[in-house]
């Protein structure tokens, strides 16, 4: 059940940044660029990152040295997945550019996604404090 808490949690993380970044790349490139069907396939973008990450995530890592290496190596998978899901949905085209273009939606995603996932656990973290010390205040 935690694994699904947690894939729904970053696949709304995820989507919500890839819609984000989307528009601004709308923006950028022009309308005319950009294929309305790419709406639709912001989601399963989505999906398959969610699971990745999430399936990286679950994992405990004995030292903050691990946990970085994990990081890094998660960061440039995503970046590999994400510009090869670029090319496969043409939403760029294999020039230096625009896949350099993608790799900063990327970079804005994954940051946009560790932000709102640490506000989540520190909220989390606050609610489990509380709980203890209202119970800790109970027993005295």
């Amino acid at each position: 059940m935690k694994f699904f808490t947690e894939f729904l949690k970053m696949f709304t993380y995820i989507t919500t940044g890839t819609a984000i970044a989307f528009a601004v790349y709308t923006l950028i490139v022009g309308y005319d660029m950009v294929a309305v069907y790419t709406v639709a396939e912001i989601p399963l973008v989505g999906i398959i990152m969610s699971l990745v990450t999430t399936a990286t995530i679950q994992r405990e890592y004995s030292t903050n040295k691990g946990q970085i290496l994990a990081f890094v190596a998660h960061y440039i998978f995503v970046s590999i997945s994400m510009v090869g899901l670029g090319i496969l949905f043409e939403w760029v085209r294999p020039v230096p550019v625009e896949i350099i273009l993608m790799l900063g939606c990327v970079a804005f995603v994954y940051g946009f996604s560790f932000v709102m996932f640490f506000v989540s656990m520190k909220r989390e973290a606050a609610k489990i404090n509380k709980a203890l010390k209202d119970r800790s205040d109970s027993y005295n």
